[in-house]
């Protein structure tokens, strides 16, 4: 986690947050490849009961606006989303999780004010 970064929990909020494909390659340039990725993030989302308020995925990395979980927290979500074990994703050279979290504190607040309505 960067230096000085908080994660806030527990208080209703949305968070946004930013993973990249393993050493940024566009892993999820074809529409088949983002299809097999959305249906991951509808099975977790499901699992974890967090409600989804937006989302964009681009070749080599994703960006959510979610909820908080009712299970877990937003760090759950993203491990169980990103991890290979947890996804059946296929593995990265040296069986590295296809994606990689990374803070998007510079482009955007961690945390957003608004309520979850």
């Amino acid at each position: 986690m960067p230096k000085g970064l908080q994660r806030i929990y527990g208080q209703g909020r949305l968070h946004f947050v930013t993973f990249s494909c393993y050493h940024r390659l566009p892993l999820l340039r074809s529409a088949s490849a983002r299809g097999v990725f959305v249906q991951a993030l509808d099975r977790v989302r499901k699992e974890y009961a967090f409600k989804l308020v937006g989302y964009v995925v681009m070749p080599e990395h994703v960006h959510l606006l979610l909820s908080e979980p009712a299970r877990g927290t937003p760090s759950t979500v993203l491990k169980m989303l990103a991890h290979p074990e947890a996804q059946h994703w296929p593995k990265a050279p040296g069986g590295a999780a296809l994606f990689s979290l990374r803070s998007a504190r510079r482009r955007a607040p961690a945390v957003l004010a608004a309520p979850v309505l």
